[in-house]
């Protein structure tokens, strides 16, 4: 006779494996890895496969996802990587794996709270690590990239994890009774977090939670205040834009250039270089001899060297004093307090780019739109390289792609063939979900893709889940700027919130959605 465990036990398992998901992402790989696999490795342990698959056949949404899976499978025919297909492979398990063993054996909408719960406390706590390290709080490590302040895994994927975090907040706010004081003190925390993490994705990601939650709310209260409050989205947005489009090239009248510092020294200018620094020219009436020997005797990083960056300090300090409205000679050094001396030896070479929070993120971009000359060591510049190479290779790939290990090799092509002015380390994929599904499988592949979006969408708009329908709307946007599910932490990520959509427990997780047309 064979030995087999209770079905309570085989649920238990699941919801084991659900729960190390939960604490993994934000955490540790290992059990993150762990809760991944476990839930699969139950269903094969259990093997009740009619009830899995009277669960699954019904489930569009779920079939939608197995189809993009197997395309995996079937583009190694036409691949000719196969190690990295294997890697790639392994890596997006995790995608079909999670979403099976939910589907197949669901849980309770109790359990499901309990994942979240667990979820939410695991974010508070390495957040509270995270910034507590990167703003010296705690420990004495010194930190030279606002990227560093996540300490256990992505910035980005991390950010779009906190927003989710607010999201799960919010849906426990409105299931549950008791503790809703804490579910608001993580929802306000997450949020002061993502606006000093900088991560442009999370800060995306949080804007979207709170848009359709309030939208959701005002629409069910009152459609004229909802639609007012979408007008006053518009504005923000168009401002937005303003702020960040790039400036008018400024005129240099070079008769009234100064010829001499205050010492009597020569200034030197590079009229050719149009870089400039709120709209002002960066490399005008610039005296090197002063600026260095008045830099090294106040800093014991030398004038000719590099910042903890791995810039050359020349080019940080002469920004930094654009920036300032300084003078690019000794009096314009002398003018720097000790603040200022520390942001120019981490690399930071605006005044602007040195203040906390998204506001210097938001700086930095509208540098990089002004100054986009060279992309290289600019994120979004280099995205934009990153498209136009995958748009070009869809056009000679357009029915059924490259395959599915091929990816990296054809972009490198490209980006021969291009002659592309990214240098080696900077040459990458596409850092665009939706396009590296089209560059990797074509047009089937993107119908596939999206034709499993659509579904999630309607299955949990109809179903009545809102918490699922706002994470795959997260997803689906930072999908736009992002290789989500090309990292584990990202497709772990995916799994875990379409696993809860996809699965069935009869129960209503969230009120009825409202119609906006009514």
């Amino acid at each position: 006779m064979k030995f087999r465990f209770s079905s309570s036990i085989h649920y238990y398992i699941t919801l084991t494996s659900v729960l190390l998901l939960a604490v993994g992402m934000p955490l540790n790989k290992i059990m993150m890895s762990v809760g991944a696999m476990l839930g699969v490795f139950n269903l094969l342990l259990e093997r009740d496969f009619s009830t899995y698959y009277k669960n699954l056949k019904n489930n569009n949404a779920f079939l939608w996802l197995l189809a993009f899976f197997l395309l995996h499978v079937l583009g190694l025919i036409w691949t000719s990587d196969f190690g990295y297909a294997a890697k790639d492979i392994k890596i997006k398990l995790p995608l079909l794996g999670v979403p099976l063993a939910l589907v197949a054996r669901p849980i309770q909408k109790k359990h499901v709270q309990l994942a979240l719960k667990l979820l939410i406390s695991s974010l508070f706590i390495t957040s509270l690590i995270n910034f507590s390290s990167y703003y010296q709080l705690i420990g004495n490590r010194i930190y030279t990239d606002i990227r560093e302040m996540s300490l256990f895994g992505s910035h980005i994927r991390y950010g779009i994890l906190i927003s989710l975090g607010v999201g799960s907040s919010l849906y426990l706010i409105k299931t549950t009774s008791r503790y809703k004081f804490l579910y608001l003190i993580a929802i306000i925390w997450f949020t002061i977090y993502t606006y000093y993490s900088q991560v442009i994705s999370g800060a995306l990601a949080l804007i979207i939670v709170f848009t359709l939650y309030s939208l959701k709310w005002l629409f069910e209260k009152n459609k004229t205040v909802a639609y007012s409050f979408l007008g006053f989205l518009l504005i923000v947005t168009i401002t937005l834009f303003n702020f960040l489009k790039p400036e008018k090239s400024v005129a240099i009248d070079v008769a009234k250039l100064p010829i001499k510092t205050a010492e009597g020294n020569p200034y030197s200018n590079d009229l050719l270089n149009p870089q400039s620094e709120n709209n002002q020219p960066v490399y005008i009436s610039i005296c090197d001899l002063e600026l260095r020997r008045e830099w090294n005797k106040i800093s014991s990083m030398d004038y000719d060297d590099k910042d903890l960056k791995g810039q050359y300090i020349r080019y940080t300090i002469i920004r930094y004093l654009t920036s300032k409205n300084y003078s690019k000679d000794a009096t314009g050094i002398n003018r720097l307090k000790k603040g200022d001396i520390e942001n120019i030896e981490k690399g930071i070479a605006s005044i602007e780019e040195g203040k906390k929070g998204m506001i210097a993120r938001l700086y930095s971009i509208r540098y990089q739109l002004n100054n986009n000359e060279n992309p290289n060591g600019h994120s979004l510049l280099q995205r934009f390289e990153y498209w136009k190479t995958a748009i070009k290779i869809i056009k000679e790939n357009w029915l059924i792609g490259v395959g599915t290990g091929d990816v990296q090799d054809t972009f490198n092509q490209q980006y021969e063939k291009d002659n592309s002015v990214l240098i080696s380390s900077n040459r990458l994929r596409a850092h665009n979900m939706y396009l590296t599904v089209f560059v990797t499988f074509g047009m089937i592949g993107f119908v596939i893709f999206m034709g499993f979006i659509f579904y999630f969408f309607k299955q949990n708009f109809s179903s009545n889940r809102f918490l699922y329908f706002v994470a795959l709307a997260v997803i689906a946007v930072t999908f736009l700027i992002e290789d989500t599910i090309e990292t584990q932490l990202g497709v772990s990520i995916v799994s875990f919130f379409v696993a809860l959509g996809l699965q069935d427990n009869k129960e209503e997780l969230l009120g009825s959605i409202v119609n906006v047309g009514d």
